[in-house]
């Protein structure tokens, strides 16, 4: 078979849409006795989806550890993160993957026939892309590609 190494492929996160992050932290904390490490709260700028630049949208995000991965609550006004939300609700948005090169992996993607439906320019910060694989198992896959370190982050 073709070119079946996916060591270039580092699983760092499962993200979860949600309607309302401090709801879904206070729900987690009550329940499951869950504490996040961190919570973030951003606006996104240099967003494409389906290959046309969009506004700005605001984030809010908390963090759990989950073994070698983390768990991201996630609430989102815009982009991929609400377009998914609309269609599906609460659930799995998305797995995040940490590569050295988004540009190279979009690239590999595509040549097996993965198309991209939206990426993020963070300047300095990096580059994330999403990879249409919601038809096959229901959500997409992120690439990330950042320089920068979360705090609790085991890798």
């Amino acid at each position: 078979m073709e070119d079946q190494d996916t060591s270039h492929i580092d699983v760092i996160e499962i993200s979860v849409s949600v309607p309302d992050r401090d709801k879904a932290v206070q729900e987690f904390r009550d329940r499951l006795g869950l504490e996040p490490y961190a919570m973030m709260e951003a606006e996104v700028p240099g967003v494409t989806l389906h290959g046309k630049e969009i506004p700005p949208f605001k984030t809010k995000m908390a963090f759990f550890r989950a073994g070698p991965v983390r768990l991201e609550l996630l609430e989102a006004e815009g982009g991929i993160y609400a377009e998914y939300f609309r269609k599906h609700g609460p659930g799995v948005n998305h797995i995040g993957c940490r590569v050295a090169d988004v540009d190279y992996e979009v690239d590999w993607f595509k040549k097996r026939g993965v198309e991209t439906v939206s990426t993020i320019d963070g300047g300095p910060f990096g580059k994330w892309a999403y990879l249409d694989m919601e038809s096959i198992i229901g959500f997409h896959i992120e690439l990330i590609q950042t320089s920068l370190r979360e705090p609790g982050m085991l890798r």
